[in-house]
């Protein structure tokens, strides 16, 4: 289980407010179940932190996004 960070700051940010303005969060979840309802595809799960992006779909995916 992750414990998460409200996102409601920045939606409710006045239109131009620079990002740098925000906390950024250090790990992102993200997931749908989207593709497989409306396709039969795989669901989508995605999970950010630090340098690294975890995506799984049909396969894994793991990048380093240093590089």
């Amino acid at each position: 289980m992750m414990q998460g960070e409200s996102l409601l700051s920045v939606m409710k940010a006045a239109p131009g407010t620079p990002p740098a303005t925000h906390r950024r969060p250090s790990r992102f979840l993200a997931q749908t179940l989207y593709p497989r309802k409306a396709f039969g595809f795989s669901s989508l799960y995605a999970l950010r932190t630090g340098k690294y992006l975890f995506i799984q779909a049909h396969g894994k995916e793991l990048y380093d996004r240093s590089k």
